[in-house]
């Protein structure tokens, strides 16, 4: 199991951003497709994989944004993923992780389920003729945001290139419980998120709190992690400062042993 980040919560340019990573002695980023022209400019992304490389670093995955659960407009933003994935595989990866986002007001349950499972299934589709991945995150507020929900997708879908990206903040929030999430969705899980937050309210209400200061126990996590045999990266998230970035890794080093990070 290795420590990373992800690069697009700080405002840096990419080399001071690797630069940072080499000092906290992290295995490699997570980053997002603006970073490199919205992922239009596959030139930057090739640069940036070998001057990772050069420095010992890891790009871990490609982050997506775009909702898979209104239909207005959908084939385009499915359309999008292939840029994704043609990033992330130029970067030196070929993951993609992303949440399905909110469900509009104006659908039905039924009706949102019935997008998403297609738009999932036509974005794997992709994936698997670009070559890539693609890791479903839960998320609070998202139509997915439970461990139920995402083995609903992972059941419906059913294709070797959807995996999941486990965030136990996001699933802490939703009312599960992040270790048993882990045993649950076990060797489905390819790459991880580590932030942190506090319960506010019902339905998922919620506030972010630095790694170590919120209600997650993150050490209970990690312990469970590892005893599924899980070795791939987890990146810090949300970090406003450098200084949270590295009290939170400060934090997570105190309470586990990583590997190559």
């Amino acid at each position: 199991m290795r420590l990373g980040f992800c690069t697009g919560g700080l405002s840096l340019p990419w080399a001071e951003k690797l630069a940072l990573a080499l000092r906290l002695n992290l295995a490699g980023v997570q980053v997002g497709p603006a970073e490199f022209g919205g992922g239009a400019d596959p030139a930057s992304a090739k640069r940036a994989r070998e001057t990772a490389k050069a420095h010992g670093l890891e790009i871990t995955a490609t982050t997506a944004g775009p909702n898979l659960v209104d239909p207005e407009g959908l084939e385009e933003r499915i359309q999008r993923f292939r840029t994704f994935f043609r990033l992330s595989l130029a970067l030196g990866s070929g993951l993609v992780t992303g949440e399905v986002k909110a469900k509009p007001p104006r659908l039905t349950e039924a009706a949102a389920w019935e997008t998403v499972l297609y738009a999932v299934g036509a974005v794997v589709r992709i994936a698997e003729e670009e070559g890539g991945v693609f890791a479903l995150e839960a998320g609070p507020g998202c139509l997915v945001r439970t461990a139920a929900q995402v083995e609903r997708v992972l059941t419906a879908v059913a294709h070797p290139r959807l995996k999941v990206n486990f965030d136990a903040r996001n699933y802490y929030v939703a009312g599960d419980d992040p270790v048993e999430v882990v045993v649950r969705l076990g060797r489905e899980i390819v790459h991880g998120h580590i932030n942190d937050g506090v319960r506010t309210g019902p339905d998922g209400a919620w506030a972010p709190r630095p790694v170590g200061s919120g209600e997650v126990d993150h050490p209970a996590v990690l312990r469970a992690l590892e005893r599924q045999g899980f070795d791939g990266c987890l990146c810090v998230e949300h970090c406003r400062s450098v200084a949270e970035l590295e009290a939170s890794l400060d934090y997570l080093r105190r309470n586990y042993s990583f590997g190559s990070s």
